[in-house]
């Protein structure tokens, strides 16, 4: 009998652990002046690569400034207080980035402030198919969310996201791909990224208390269709 009882308070969904309100407050602020300094830098780089930057600003120079202060300049942006703060307007719109989306967006960042070697050479065909499976993993767990708030699946796979199950399975999930790539990757960052990003969520319950809400975004997931459907087209030609 209280073998059960513990094994339903395991499964349990109710008196979840949610973030104080502070620390959601100023989360959405961070992590959207994090997604949005990426942003510009990807922009930046797509108007480099294709020349358009030097063509429309006229010149060095400019290029120099947008490459400079246009990505942190975003991010200030999201830093202002409300409601002159980007991320009043996206939080009510896109609510929180996940910390998944926070935690790639910054490791871009440092790339690029920084650029390091992240995969071996010997490695590289193992590295592409585990962020393949990944990024299909992370497809169908949000096809599945999706299905189930629209109420198609009765599983209440969402409310999974506030128990404790959640948190273990996140965890061994998180170990097995440290494990996987522990050869893949020279960076340690990269080896221990899930385990980092599991070890906040446990700490911090960021940013909704919700496993599913630290995980996967719609922004990330709509990026994830994106990204793949690039990379089969990629390997085609």
């Amino acid at each position: 009998m209280e073998l059960m009882q513990l094994g339903s308070m395991f499964i349990s969904q109710e008196n979840p652990w949610l973030p104080e309100p502070f620390s959601s407050q100023a989360y959405l602020s961070v992590s959207w002046a994090v997604v949005l300094v990426a942003m510009g830098l990807g922009m930046v780089r797509w108007f480099q690569g294709s020349g358009n930057v030097a063509n429309s600003v006229g010149g060095g120079r400019a290029q120099l400034w947008v490459k400079a202060l246009w990505p942190w300049a975003m991010g200030l942006w999201a830093l202002l207080p409300s409601p002159w703060s980007a991320s009043y307007w996206l939080g009510l719109a896109f609510q929180y980035p996940s910390l998944l989306t926070t935690g790639l967006c910054a490791f871009y960042v440092a790339q690029g402030v920084r650029p390091k070697h992240m995969v071996s050479a010997q490695s590289q065909s193992f590295a592409n198919s585990g962020l393949n499976s990944l990024a299909l993993c992370g497809i169908a767990l949000g096809w599945l969310l999706l299905l189930d708030t629209l109420n198609l699946l009765h599983l209440q796979v969402f409310a999974w996201g506030f128990s404790p199950l959640a948190v273990a399975l996140g965890l061994c999930v998180a170990w097995g791909c440290a494990w996987a790539f522990r050869a893949a990757t020279t960076n340690p960052f990269l080896k221990w990224a899930g385990l980092l990003l599991m070890t906040v969520y446990v700490l911090s319950r960021l940013p909704t208390g919700n496993l599913w809400d630290a995980l996967l975004d719609p922004l990330l997931w709509i990026y994830l269709h994106v990204w793949l459907i690039r990379r089969w087209f990629s390997s085609k030609i």
